[in-house]
C-alpha cells in the first residue's frame, strides 16, 4: 500500500495524549505490534475499496444531475437525495471500519 493512500489519517490514542500519524514509514518505525499494523493496513485498504465503489455511484448520479437539463425540480430532488444517501452509506462504512481498526 502506498503512503499516499494513508497519509493524513491521524488517530489520538485512547490511552494517552500521543498522536499517531499513520503512514507506512512511521507505522513501520513505531512500536505498534505487527498484528496491529496489519490490521491497520487491511482496514485502510477496505476503506479505499469502499471509497472507489461508492464514489463511482455518487459520480454517476452527480453527472446525471449536472448534465441532464430535462430533469424536473422534483426529479432533481430525488437524485440529490439518492446522492446524499450513498454519501452517508460511504461515511458510515468507513467510520465503522476505522472504529474497528482503532478499537481492536
Amino acid at each position: 500500500m502506498s503512503s499516499k493512500n494513508i497519509i493524513g489519517l491521524i488517530k489520538e490514542s485512547a490511552f494517552s495524549n500521543e498522536i499517531i500519524p499513520i503512514n507506512e514509514t512511521q507505522l513501520n518505525q513505531s512500536n505498534i505490534p505487527a498484528k496491529k499494523r496489519d490490521s491497520i493496513y487491511n482496514g485502510i485498504e477496505e476503506c479505499e475499496k469502499a471509497k472507489r465503489e461508492y464514489f463511482a455511484i455518487i459520480n454517476d448520479i452527480h453527472f446525471l444531475l449536472t448534465n441532464n437539463k430535462e430533469l424536473t425540480q422534483e426529479e432533481k430532488l430525488v437524485y440529490c437525495n439518492k446522492e446524499r444517501y450513498f454519501m452517508k452509506l460511504y461515511l458510515k462504512e468507513v467510520l465503522t471500519k476505522l472504529k474497528n481498526i482503532f478499537l481492536d
